[in-house]
């Protein structure tokens, strides 16, 4: 070959060696443009840009101090795993996330008619990742609304390699401000402004569903790590994820009713609900009562986790004294309340919340209930309309709903229906919820439950920890009941009628 003509393109006017340098540095070019596109999150990401400050100082003062912080990191992701999967790894998942979705946005958004040639390319300010769930903040180009960007979520989804998209506004937290003003009228002169949620007009929150969170089951650590550092009566304790990978906790003071066929996660339901208090229940903080009218099958075991127990093996009358009793102590309660001018209760070791798990609520219909079935449901009807201001709560679970023999299921306000049910049975238990999207007959998996309550309008999906048998017999025994039985003095309720 010539070495004065190697390649067509230089005519001769370039030699060998000028001619591999071209190229090379064209290549090296491409790769800065690249380079560059793809390590923009650096400069958006105040994480990032503090991490390498900091390899590069340390580096430079000594490699030896780089390698101690590499290793205190290390120690820390082995040693408290909790601490780093709660503070390390969703920023540093999230700086990461960022890469797929600040690349080539024009060649992207183009395709979807969201951005045109002519447009700036659009600025996605703030990337978070969450467990399954991502969520991008995005600018909108000029003249777009969010209705526009909703009827182009599927194929955002599906351009981002995700399963579901949400289009949401994106408020903006305003903190408080304090300012000194010496306009004020009256000292100390001060005005100030309580925190408050704004919406930016131009901004968009998109919820990227990554994976599924339902294609694994989840085990009791997901429990272990979600309720450390919490507190059950602030936000409740957590049971499982939603769809979107976020825990899905139990609201305190609220009434639920859990409905599903049998072998449907049913039992998964109780037992989550039980592994999740123990931690209360080891404080005194809570208290369990159990009902079970399945002769004790599914309480039986769990025994250290309960106080006070009832099978229903010495008849109706045994029953109805349980509900009385639970009257009884919400009365009690109430009556400590009004003396102390309270309106809502605390738990406390002293007088802890009560939660009554009935299984087999729809027993109570059997025959054998007929003569005390009339003050069972005076009993329960009263708790179900004072329980929450009392910190009395029931746990109800059923299966096979009837139209006509399911009462009281309007004094439940928290309702999660499993798989299996038709939608004539789903709507005895919750009103239009089919029309909302509860397709129960859809679920293929056990203990995947559509929930509705005060707080979710539109029922949303999520899936029971599965809690084996052997955990919750390991757990540690309860304290003695600090609310039953009743002491001698008060051994009357409200009624002056003789209860115990």
């Amino acid at each position: 070959m010539d070495k004065n003509r190697p390649f067509r393109y230089t005519r001769g006017r370039l030699g060998f060696e000028t001619t591999l340098l071209v190229i090379f540095g064209g290549w090296i070019w491409l790769l800065i443009r690249w380079g560059f596109r793809r390590m923009k999150p650096i400069a958006y990401h105040p994480v990032a840009i503090l991490g390498i400050a900091v390899f590069v100082v340390t580096y430079a003062i000594s490699p030896w101090i780089t390698t101690v912080l590499f290793w205190a990191l290390l120690v820390w992701q082995r040693v408290w795993p909790y601490s780093y999967l709660r503070h390390v790894h969703p920023r540093v998942s999230s700086f990461l996330a960022g890469f797929r979705y600040r690349h080539r946005p024009r060649a992207k958004l183009g395709a979807l008619g969201l951005l045109s040639d002519k447009d700036p390319i659009t600025t996605v300010s703030h990337v978070s990742k969450t467990g399954c769930t991502t969520k991008v903040r995005w600018k909108m180009s000029y003249g777009d609304d969010i209705e526009y960007w909703r009827e182009r979520s599927t194929k955002i989804a599906q351009t981002y390699n995700a399963l579901d998209c949400k289009i949401n506004p994106y408020r903006r937290n305003s903190f408080t401000t304090i300012r000194f003003n010496s306009f004020t009228r009256k000292p100390p002169f001060i005005s100030y402004r309580f925190e408050e949620r704004a919406i930016q007009p131009r901004w968009l929150e998109l919820e990227f569903l990554t994976r599924d969170p339902f294609t694994k089951t989840i085990g009791p650590e997901y429990i272990d790590f979600w309720r450390s550092g919490t507190s059950f009566a602030a936000q409740g304790n957590p049971v499982g994820p939603y769809r979107s990978g976020q825990p899905h906790r139990l609201q305190g003071g609220t009434h639920k009713l859990v409905v599903a066929p049998s072998r449907r996660g049913k039992s998964s339901a109780e037992r989550a609900m039980v592994y999740a208090d123990h931690w209360d229940v080891q404080a005194g903080l809570i208290e369990n009562w159990g009902l079970d009218l399945k002769r004790g099958v599914e309480i039986k075991f769990m025994e250290g986790q309960f106080t006070r127990t009832e099978y229903g093996l010495d008849g109706p009358l045994a029953v109805a004294q349980f509900w009385s009793d639970v009257k009884a102590v919400m009365n009690r309660r109430l009556d400590q309340m009004r003396e102390r001018g309270d309106v809502l209760h605390i738990a406390t070791p002293a007088d802890p919340s009560l939660k009554i798990y009935v299984d087999e609520f729809l027993a109570h219909e059997d025959e054998e209930f007929s003569e005390v079935r009339p003050g069972i449901y005076r009993d329960i009807a009263a708790i179900q309309r004072r329980g929450a201001a009392a910190d009395v709560e029931i746990r109800a679970f059923a299966q096979d709903p009837k139209k006509d023999k399911f009462p009281l299921r309007g004094g439940f306000l928290q309702v999660e229906v499993g798989g299996g049910l038709t939608r004539t049975q789903v709507e005895m238990v919750m009103p239009h919820g089919w029309d909302a999207g509860v397709r129960a007959e859809d679920i293929d998996l056990p203990g995947i439950f559509y929930v509705r309550s005060e707080a979710l309008f539109v029922p949303e999906q999520f899936r029971y920890a599965l809690i084996p048998g052997d955990v919750i017999k390991g757990l540690p025994r309860r304290p003695d009941s600090a609310l039953w039985p009743f002491p001698i003095e008060i051994q009357k309720d409200i009624s002056g009628v003789l209860i115990a």
